[in-house]
C-alpha cells in the first residue's frame, strides 16, 4: 500500500516506510523462540532481526527496513512493492 505522507519513519502492524514523498506499508511477521523474538519482513528478503520482548523487536524491525531500503537505493537496486497480506485464520484444534 502506497500513501502519500510526509517523508518520515512511521511503524505500526504493517509498517509504512519513508519513500520520498510516499510511505510503504510493509507486512512483519514476529514469532516467538525459546529465547527471544524475531521478526522478518517477507517483501525485503534478508531483512530480519531478534529481540527480547516483542516491543524491542518491533524498534528493530523499524531499523532493520529503513537500513534495507537505503542499501537498496545506495547500490541502484529497486525497493520492492509491499505485496504480502498479513491476516489470522482461525481454526478448531483437534
Amino acid at each position: 500500500m502506497v500513501e502519500s505522507q510526509p517523508s518520515k519513519l512511521l511503524v505500526a502492524g504493517s509498517i509504512p516506510v519513508s519513500r520520498s514523498i510516499s510511505r510503504m506499508k510493509y507486512a512483519v511477521v514476529f514469532e516467538r523462540s525459546p529465547g527471544n523474538w524475531c521478526a522478518y519482513v517477507p517483501d525485503l528478503p534478508g531483512c530480519v532481526t531478534t529481540g527480547q520482548t516483542p516491543q524491542e523487536t518491533r524498534r528493530m524491525i523499524e531499523e532493520a527496513i529503513e537500513f534495507h531500503i537505503e542499501g537498496l537505493r545506495l547500490r541502484g537496486e529497486p525497493v520492492p512493492e509491499p505485496s504480502a497480506i498479513v491476516d489470522n485464520v482461525e481454526v478448531q484444534a483437534a
